[in-house]
């Protein structure tokens, strides 16, 4: 252990923090067992955001993928091609597990391609959506971190036979999700009426909150950018209209070792990860952390990168 700027460095594990990129704090435990909300004010929500489709309550985002690629009748030979905003190559196992579970899956539109699963990633949403209607096969908009974000052509949410939301995510919940499809497919919910319920209530009780969220997201980006641009850390990710980001993305300098870096931020009980095909890195930065949170971020990098030569703070 050692001190550092007042902060301590690899404390004992049972004394951790526990910073996760998804927003659900343990007081949300108890608030969320309290609400009442019996209106419908989630599928107001979503009916009058995509008019288009009709709604399925899922008890996960990946439900949600599961559902679609049940529905479209695919064999174990066919292929989902799988985009991403930025096209590099990371992509969660969360998603490519569930396909593999039902066909394959690749990068690449290939000649056995029947359909493709758009990931916006990370509060960037997929540009030029609208072209890929001329591969005529099934699209799959998975929304994952990108709840709120719209794209510069603002077609996210209307190319897709099936959109799919993931509410953990976005808000203070531990379950849930939606999948949004096509009048043509036929979808059965994968939950109970009492989960759903629980669902509707949470959401319904912070879907009012959308644009404070968006707002204290961006505000978590720019005040997290001023302060590692000091560290020579700028970020991976410009910010775009209509971005609203879910995470803080900044790229290291190209000797620093971000396996170890890893390790380090593991062990100080902070959720984080590289973003693999690159020499970036993604820290938490929803719309639960007070700027005291993020700043301790900041002093983690900053000690990593002053002592990342030594051995012993491992």
């Amino acid at each position: 252990m050692q001190i550092f700027e007042n902060y301590v460095i690899d404390p004992p594990e049972r004394k951790r923090a526990n910073y996760k990129v998804v927003p659900f704090l343990e007081d949300d435990l108890f608030n969320n067992s309290t609400l009442n909300y019996t209106d419908s004010r989630v599928n107001n929500y979503f009916h009058e955001r995509f008019p288009e489709y009709r709604i399925a309550y899922t008890s996960r985002g990946r439900s949600g993928i599961s559902l679609a690629l049940q529905a479209l009748n695919l064999n174990k030979h066919d292929v989902v091609t799988i985009l991403t905003t930025t096209g590099n190559f990371y992509i969660s196992s969360c998603v490519t597990n569930t396909i593999e579970t039902i066909c394959r899956w690749s990068r690449d539109i290939t000649p056995d391609t029947k359909v493709i699963l758009v990931n916006h990633e990370f509060g960037y949403c997929y540009e030029n959506l609208n072209a890929l209607r001329q591969y005529n096969v099934p699209i799959i908009e998975d929304f994952a971190h990108s709840f709120s974000a719209t794209n510069e052509e603002h077609s996210q949410g209307t190319v897709g036979d099936f959109l799919v939301f993931s509410f953990s995510k976005f808000f203070p919940i531990q379950i849930g999700g939606m999948l949004l499809h096509r009048n043509h497919y036929q979808i059965e919910e994968d939950i109970h009426s009492d989960m759903k319920y629980y669902i509707q209530n949470v959401v319904g009780h912070y879907i009012d909150n959308i644009n404070l969220i968006n707002q204290q997201r961006l505000h978590n980006y720019h005040y997290l950018k001023k302060l590692f641009l000091t560290l020579s850390c700028p970020v991976h990710f410009e910010l775009k209209e209509g971005a609203i980001p879910a995470v803080f993305m900044f790229n290291f300098p190209p000797h620093i070792d971000i396996v170890r870096f890893k390790e380090f931020m593991n062990r100080q009980g902070v959720e984080s990860s590289i973003f693999y095909g690159t020499h970036a890195y993604f820290i938490p930065s929803h719309q639960n952390f007070t700027d005291k949170d993020l700043y301790y971020f900041y002093v983690l990098v900053k000690f990593f990168l002053q002592h990342q030569e030594q051995k012993d703070f491992e």
